[in-house]
């Protein structure tokens, strides 16, 4: 190898950029994993994508890289709300004061992370 030059790796690539972006992705899918909003089932996937193009006389080569992720949707939430006539042709939906929640039981309300230890 010509001394001062690196050898092209992943973890060299971009100057470590490439890898910067997968700890990021993988940071991002591994709190996706922990979310009671997920289906719990699913896959999530990181992608790694470098394309390289020869430049010139073919004598270098160009690099695009890109890191994406993959995950499942929230999972689908219902409710029931009470239909009130407030006369005149208007309408409002009432709910109970206390948010309901379906999913995790722990969740106290929708979004927030589930409590620990026993209710």
């Amino acid at each position: 190898m010509t001394t001062g030059k690196t050898q092209v790796t992943l973890a060299t690539m971009g100057g470590g950029g490439l890898e910067e972006r997968f700890r990021a992705a993988h940071a991002e899918m591994l709190a996706d994993c922990r979310n009671p909003n997920k289906d719990k089932d699913a896959a999530r996937e990181i992608i790694i994508k470098i394309r390289m193009k020869p430049e010139g006389d073919r004598g270098y080569v160009s690099y695009q890289y890109s890191v994406g992720t993959k995950r499942p949707a929230f999972v689908a939430g219902s409710m029931v709300a009470e239909v009130q006539d407030l006369g005149g042709g208007d309408f409002v939906a009432l709910t109970r004061a206390k948010p309901q929640t379906d999913g995790d039981p722990r969740q106290k309300v929708l979004g927030e992370a589930p409590t620990t230890g026993t209710n």
